[in-house]
């Protein structure tokens, strides 16, 4: 007997877990842009050029047309915000022409100094950044893109650390511990109003990021029938579109750095009426032998779906815990040295790594671009977040059908590396081409980022399955920590895009190595985990008319690695 079939007796997808969608993946997934992409915005560093007080009653235009040297490119004036012309602006003030202040002074061409009383700011946007409250321009920029990154140094480190705790003392019991953390990291940087203090806490906030997501998702995957599992990760996903349209509405209205972070993180008390709510997972019971409370929550989930109270309950428990533990001599606090040894698990740990890594690289990497899109930056975040609902709507659709998850993701992520690489072939004149083949590539990817998601949630045995999703995530967040400093030094935005196009290509051949995880029960056992998708034929198409054991009897020698 399979856990799978219990689920079956008391419910896998009714009342009890239709709530605890609705009150943690739907609530953390549409929470989750207003804690991790609100940066964005914070450090948005709005048109700027040195102060000149005697022009100060002039528009903005004319003040940069006066003060700032300019550089020709394309056709177009480039001024350069962290330097001024080294003039009378006294003169320049009455005179109110460049041209005639050239004249009457005779000069060709002027001198130029660096900005030596602070900046004048473009205030239609925002009232205050961190940039301009901190003054992160010109030879302190580069802390711009230090806090871009530096939340994923704790994400490195918290992941892994969370994911261990969460296979130790249980799923509920560590997601309480993100909620009370995240509190005191999300308001403190803005209250303290320094730049060390700042950086700190985004590390703490990037600590317990992906835990605050993963936690109830994965509580939900191990406690719903095969079936439904592609469901959960849907549902989250539009959560998360839906909170990510939110986002820049809230940045408009708010207009100030500090008043919009307290109120993108004072969401968060919304799990304080509620969070006693969330159960533990009962997979994670029975590997752990905690039969009684396992057999509670089994027929709580029971009499909440309409079910008949199942007869032996304890007994078919124990049996399967018995079942899972039976092969496994590997602890939880081995998880890495276990996905080491086993060629299997190894195999599918490296390449779900890999293409986590590179859906983030470009996920992440065009929207960083949005500041080097053409247009108002509300706008270009608002339909980079749009563009993802028929995304996920038509990946939801598509990885139930015998595309299945494998060939889903390596389809959509060429196709995003095509779309991408478009750019690099088009002149520079035509800037609504990027913006449009931009859009393509977030259509693309975003599916693809939903895949790989399912597939790693599928594919890892339920003793380590966090570890190796914390693995996954880890290793996107240090790609996530190098992208800003990437896409950032590139000149050209076609170049960034096209090296990602390229990258994607070549990762969405090397996906189709993975097996198939569509209507297949999740393995319990490390060895489970090892043999998990042997038997299966390379060029096959997904199963979507039966649920499918794992084939215990394939041989671990046919492993690919």
């Amino acid at each position: 007997m399979d856990f799978e079939d219990i689920l079956q007796e008391v419910g896998d997808f009714g009342f009890y877990q239709k709530r605890l969608v609705v009150l943690f993946v739907i609530a953390a997934g549409a929470l989750l842009p207003f804690f991790c992409v609100t940066t964005l915005f914070m450090v948005s560093s709005p048109k700027h050029w040195c102060k000149v007080w005697q022009l100060s009653n002039y528009s903005f235009e004319q003040q940069i047309q006066f003060i700032s040297p300019a550089e020709i490119v394309n056709g177009v004036p480039k001024y350069d915000s962290c330097n001024m012309y080294d003039i009378d602006y006294n003169y320049l003030a009455k005179v109110g022409n460049i041209s005639i202040y050239k004249w009457d002074q005779n000069l060709t061409d002027f001198p130029v100094k660096p900005c030596h009383d602070g900046w004048a700011f473009d205030n239609t946007n925002y009232e205050e950044t961190a940039v301009t409250a901190l003054n992160l321009f010109c030879d302190r920029s580069h802390y711009v893109n230090l806090i871009l990154s530096v939340g994923n140094i704790g994400t490195i480190i918290g992941t892994p650390l969370f994911g261990w705790l969460s296979d130790k003392i249980g799923r509920k019991r560590t997601f309480q511990i993100t909620i009370f953390v995240f509190i005191i990291s999300s308001l403190s940087p803005t209250l303290l109003r320094d730049l060390n203090s700042f950086l700190i806490f985004r590390i703490i906030n990037g600590f317990i990021l992906p835990s605050f997501y993963q936690l109830p998702y994965i509580i939900l995957i191990e406690s719903v029938g095969p079936r439904n599992r592609t469901c959960m990760n849907s549902i989250a996903c539009l959560a998360w579109v839906g909170g990510s349209c939110l986002l820049p509405l809230v940045a408009y209205l708010t207009r100030h750095w500090v008043t919009f972070h307290i109120v993108t993180s004072s969401a968060i008390i919304v799990f304080f009426f509620y969070w006693k709510m969330l159960p533990e997972s009962p997979r994670w019971l029975i590997i752990n032998e905690k039969y009684t409370e396992a057999e509670k929550l089994l027929l709580e989930m029971a009499e909440a779906n309409g079910k008949p109270k199942p007869t032996d309950l304890i007994q078919k428990l124990k049996s399967v815990g018995k079942q899972l533990t039976a092969n496994d001599s590997e602890k939880v606090n081995n998880a890495i040295m276990v996905f080491l040894r086993k060629p299997g698990l190894r195999k599918n740990l490296i390449l779900v790594t890999v293409n986590w890594m590179c859906c983030a690289a470009v996920y992440f990497g065009i929207q960083l671009n949005l500041y080097n899109f053409s247009g108002n930056e509300f706008l270009n975040f608002f339909l980079l977040a749009v563009i993802e609902l028929p995304a996920y709507l038509f990946g939801w659709y598509l990885i139930e059908t015998r595309m299945g998850r494998r060939w889903s993701y390596s389809l959509f992520l060429i196709l995003c590396g095509l779309s991408i690489c478009v750019p690099a072939f088009v002149p520079d004149s035509y800037a609504f081409v990027t913006n449009i083949m931009a859009m393509v590539g977030k259509f693309c990817t975003t599916i693809s980022f939903m895949v790989v998601y399912q597939q790693a949630a599928e594919i890892y045995p339920t003793a380590i399955r966090n570890q190796g999703m914390g693995v996954g995530s880890m290793a996107s967040s240090v790609v996530g920590m190098v992208m800003p400093f990437l896409t950032f030094s590139v000149k050209r935005v076609w170049l960034s895009l096209f090296v990602m196009g390229v990258i994607s290509i070549i990762i969405g051949g090397i996906s189709t190595l993975l097996p198939e995880t569509l209507n297949v029960n999740l393995p319990q056992t490390i060895e489970e985990g090892n043999i998990f998708g042997k038997n299966r034929k390379y060029l096959s198409w997904a199963n979507t008319k039966t649920v499918t054991k794992i084939d215990k009897n394939a041989n671990s020698k046919d492993s690919m690695l």
